[in-house]
């Protein structure tokens, strides 16, 4: 049977992490993620919460030491103000022109230039900006995360982390998702109505296995049925104007502890299947 082509998103997940099995969970919060600029940059270890000895930290382009976590984000004072939504935000916003998601024949939806959240997670994410450049650094000064050599910068080391301005094969942002949608495309959910169940709990974070050989390996995560918000999709997982963003999928802080930064579980493509109706 010919594989029908899947609508709206066409599943191409993989830019975006949106793996089919959303195994990991981590210790909730910021400290020793990878967006833990601290411990890229700095000599802060947000994980032992100590000093690392021995370490010189990088010096910005304004020559202080990069040895802060939030600044990279955000500033209590003088923010930018360009993006409504935007909490404190202490980077520019990209004029960049993307090429946007290339849709299939069956998608329903428009997808239009990246806009609100989704240009503050592009700041970084599209590896044309200095991940340092913030505030009053000199753009350009610093590392972009086009920079993926370990032995060079900080050595993120993760070219999925950057994406690029060609956003054809990543999974479509910046369009309406709403029941008018759901109508015409029978392969989504009514977002209106369609719990979320985002932010759900591990079963058994940690949980290993032995296998055969007596290697230990670790499990896969499950979730307690249930858990997670009660309310819909359109209140927990879009932006103003019923948008599809970056931050439906993903929340930069690691407030809920799956993978990637995930909302949710993704094992067995929940979070896929939250909003496809497959």
């Amino acid at each position: 049977m010919k594989k029908r082509i899947v609508s709206l998103a066409a599943l191409i997940l993989v830019s975006y992490g949106l793996s089919a099995n959303a195994t990991s969970y981590k210790t909730l919060g910021i400290r020793g993620t990878s967006h833990d600029f601290a411990k890229s940059f700095g000599c802060f270890d947000g994980v032992t919460g100590a000093m690392k000895p021995g370490c010189t930290p990088k010096v910005s382009a304004s020559n202080k030491a990069e040895d802060e976590i939030c600044i990279f984000c955000h500033t209590p004072h003088h923010s930018n103000t360009a993006e409504v939504n935007a909490p404190l935000w202490n980077r520019a916003l990209n004029t960049t022109n993307y090429t946007p998601y290339a849709p299939s024949q069956d998608m329903k939806a428009t997808v239009g230039q990246p806009q609100g959240l989704s240009k503050l997670c592009l700041s970084c994410h599209d590896g044309t900006v200095a991940v340092d450049a913030y505030g009053t650094n000199a753009p350009g000064a610093g590392h972009t995360l086009a920079d993926l050599s370990p032995g060079a910068g900080p050595g993120f080391g993760n070219a999925a982390a950057n994406l690029g301005t060609d956003l054809t094969s990543d999974h479509p942002i910046s369009f309406t998702y709403d029941a008018a949608l759901a109508t015409a495309d029978p392969g989504m959910w009514d977002p209106t109505s369609k719990v979320s169940h985002k932010g759900d709990l591990p079963s058994n974070p940690g949980a290993t296995y032995t296998n055969a050989a007596g290697t230990v390996l670790s499990a896969t995560i499950m979730s307690i049925p249930g858990s997670g918000s009660s309310d819909t999709i359109a209140n927990d997982m879009l932006e103003k104007g019923n948008q599809v963003e970056c931050t439906s999928c993903h929340e930069p802080h690691n407030k809920y502890g799956w993978n990637k930064y995930l909302v949710k579980n993704n094992t067995g493509s929940g979070l896929c299947l939250t909003c496809h109706n497959k």
